[in-house]
């Protein structure tokens, strides 16, 4: 059984829900390594994922799945602690320093155009990786993300590589209308199955 490697943000954790598309591989007998996160950015599964690059996790015989989210997003270390910066995110930080800081990033560093270019040098750089070690990866956006279409990433159409749209709507969505419902974990889970057969 090959081992699953999964990075996205609270689309592919827990929002609403007790059980992922994580957990209903994990059920189908895949061995699958966690890495998401609420509020997290590209910027921390990008950072986790060249980590299990680095230390030789992943190779020509594990599977990479990749959640995008929106690419202002990112990690703002506070001390000794590594935030989770995103849109409002100050109103529920719990110290008052990290609330000054994300409030600040929000009113003074923001720049969609040069997160967009990073992004877009991130995603680049780790397919090249990717491709020379064989690994093959699904990459998910979603509806709701725009203007991450999957056509908008560098080398997607490589052999190794699927490109999958989530459109939140019908069963699969939760009532906050961006984040899957059970059915909809289920649906992911079934997808990325059938997704590793074919292989």
């Amino acid at each position: 059984m090959k081992k699953i490697f999964v990075f996205g943000c609270s689309v592919s954790d827990y929002c609403l829900v007790d059980k992922n598309y994580s957990d209903y591989l994990i059920d189908e007998g895949y061995e699958v390594s966690k890495n998401t996160q609420g509020g997290g950015s590209n910027y921390a599964s990008f950072r986790k994922l060249h980590q299990h690059l680095r230390w030789g996790n992943i190779d020509r015989n594990s599977r990479v799945v990749f959640q995008y989210t929106n690419p202002h997003r990112r990690e703002i270390p506070v001390g000794e602690e590594i935030t989770h910066w995103k849109m409002d995110s100050h109103s529920w930080q719990g110290s008052k320093d990290t609330k000054k800081i994300h409030w600040m990033w929000e009113n003074n560093c923001v720049n969609e155009e040069y997160e967009l270019e990073v992004f877009l040098n991130q995603c680049f750089v780790t397919e090249l990786t990717l491709i020379a070690l064989q690994v093959p990866t699904f990459w998910i956006t979603s509806s709701y993300i725009v203007p991450l279409a999957p056509s908008t990433c560098p080398i997607n159409k490589h052999p190794l590589f699927t490109s999958h749209l989530i459109e939140f709507i019908g069963e699969r969505v939760n009532e906050d209308g961006s984040h899957f419902s059970d059915y909809g974990h289920r649906e992911m889970a079934q997808i990325i199955k059938n997704w590793e057969i074919k292989l």
